[in-house]
C-alpha cells in the first residue's frame, strides 16, 4: 500500500490505482469495454489484498467509476441495460460507504469495530460518499432524457439533494460544485427555472468560493467545471442536449 498519494487520507493499492486510472482515460475516450476491463482488473487486485477501510474506500472509487462508465455506454449505444449495471455497480461503492460511516457512529453487527477515523479521512470519506450519490442522480438523469424513464421515489434531484448534505460537510469542492451544477441542470430540464438558480448562486457558487478557501488543490477543476456547465442552463433544449455530451 502507498501511505497517501496526493493530498488523499485514505492509502491506495498503487496497482490497482494505476489500472483505475488506466480505466478512467479508457472511458474519456469511448473505449467503455475497456475501461470496464481495467476496473475489474484493479478490483481483482484488491480482492487479494486484506480487507482495511483504506481497502474498502478504494473499491468504492473503483466501483463507482465503473458505474458512471456503464453510465456513459449506456448513452453512446442507447442501451437501457446499461443504466443496469450503473446502478448496481454504484449500488455496491455506496453500501461500501454507507457501511463505513455507520461504523464511525456505531457499528450495526456486534462483530463489527467502532471506526474511529481523524478528522481529515471522516470528511473525505463523506466527499466519496456523497460523489457517489451524485454519480447516481447522473444515471437517473440519462433514463430521463435518454430513455424517458423517471422514478418518482428516486428522482435524480432527490439524490442531487442527498448527495449535497455529504458533499457540504466533506472535503472535496469540485465534488461540491459539481453535483450543485448537475442539478442546476436537472431544474433547467424539469422547466424549474427558479429552483436552476439557485442551486447555481446557493450551492455551486457557495461551494467554489469554500473551495477557494479549504480546498485549494481542486480550485481548477471546480471552476472549470462552474464555467462550463453554466452554459447548459441557456434553455431547457441545452440542458437535455448537454446529458449526451457531458452526462
Amino acid at each position: 500500500m502507498n501511505p497517501l498519494v496526493g493530498t488523499r487520507m485514505f492509502a491506495v493499492n498503487p496497482e490497482a490505482d494505476k489500472l483505475q486510472s488506466e480505466g478512467l482515460k479508457a472511458q474519456q475516450k469511448n473505449n467503455f469495454t475497456d475501461s470496464i476491463d481495467l476496473y475489474n482488473g484493479a478490483l481483482l487486485i484488491l480482492a487479494d489484498e486484506t480487507d482495511s477501510v483504506e481497502i474498502e474506500v478504494q473499491r468504492a472509487r473503483i466501483l463507482r467509476d465503473k458505474g458512471f462508465t456503464y453510465g456513459r455506454k449506456g448513452i453512446e449505444e442507447n442501451d437501457i441495460d446499461d443504466l443496469g449495471n450503473a446502478r448496481s455497480s454504484i449500488g455496491q461503492s455506496l453500501d461500501k460507504t454507507s457501511m463505513l460511516i455507520s461504523r464511525t457512529v456505531t457499528p450495526i453487527l456486534d462483530c463489527e469495530e467502532h471506526l474511529d477515523l481523524d478528522h481529515g479521512q471522516y470528511r473525505e470519506l463523506l466527499a466519496e460518499h456523497g460523489a457517489t450519490l451524485s454519480i447516481l442522480g447522473r444515471i437517473a438523469t440519462i433514463a430521463q432524457v435518454d430513455f424517458d424513464e423517471i422514478d418518482p421515489e428516486e428522482h435524480s434531484i432527490k439524490i442531487y439533494r442527498q448527495a449535497h448534505k455529504y458533499l457540504s460537510k466533506g472535503s472535496n469542492g469540485y465534488y461540491r460544485v459539481s453535483n450543485a451544477m448537475v442539478a442546476a441542470r436537472q431544474e433547467r430540464i424539469d422547466g424549474n427555472r427558479f429552483e436552476a438558480a439557485k442551486w447555481l448562486v446557493g450551492k455551486a457558487a457557495v461551494g467554489f468560493a469554500w473551495t477557494l478557501t479549504h480546498d485549494k488543490r481542486n480550485i481548477k477543476r471546480a471552476f472549470g467545471t462552474l464555467c462550463k456547465r453554466t452554459t447548459n442552463l441557456r434553455s431547457r433544449r441545452v440542458a437535455e442536449e448537454s446529458v449526451y455530451n457531458k452526462p
